[in-house]
């Protein structure tokens, strides 16, 4: 239990690449932290459903999938296109979105860029600030009228069940995770 199972090494390093030897006490650590920050916010159940598209070399995805096993919930696999994960995520309805910054970016912008006139911007605004205003007030949910008019198509695109999106490996905007917590109508998270 103690000893090194796990050789992590980043896949963005400077020089000669440098392994992290990690136990499944490490992992297992860092599974039961995550469940038990999580459990009043966001508690992981039997009914939940994570997709996995991320390498399994890649330690975030090791912890999400041990911490979805160890709740009884299940993992989808996605075809192995990332260009095809929208339709993979519109089959599987996924309840838990483990994503790298780098894609929340992508996803951040790509709605921005799609209020392409002057009346979507303002709507887009609008509708952001509402539901930042209800985030403020601990109000987290997917079912507001700004959801069916503005926000129901990006949310379809992930399924339309997302309870939880984390996020980590990289930092990411605080100014992203809100704009996007609004977007989506569910917790996001990032953690290191």
């Amino acid at each position: 239990f103690l000893r090194p199972k796990n050789i992590f090494v980043p896949n963005i390093f400077l020089g000669n690449p440098k392994g992290a030897l990690l136990t499944h006490a490490n992992v297992v650590a860092n599974a039961a932290a995550f469940l038990m920050i999580m459990e009043n916010t966001a508690a992981c159940e039997t009914s939940d459903i994570s997709i996995s598209y991320l390498p399994l070399a890649h330690m975030f995805e090791r912890i999400v999938q041990s911490i979805m096993y160890s709740s009884g919930a299940r993992v989808g696999f996605f075809q192995g296109d990332i260009k095809l994960l929208t339709d993979d995520m519109k089959a599987l309805k996924p309840t838990v979105f483990p994503v790298v910054p780098r894609l929340l970016n992508r996803i951040y912008d790509k709605i921005q860029s799609g209020a392409q006139t002057r009346f979507k911007e303002v709507l887009l605004n609008v509708a952001v600030g509402r539901k930042m205003a209800e985030l403020k007030q601990g109000i987290v949910r997917n079912t507001s009228m700004w959801d069916k008019l503005v926000f129901n198509k990006v949310q379809k695109t992930t399924g339309g069940k997302l309870k939880l999106v984390v996020t980590a490996a990289a930092p990411i905007s605080p100014s992203v995770l809100m704009f996007l917590r609004a977007v989506f109508g569910c917790h996001v998270s990032a953690e290191f």
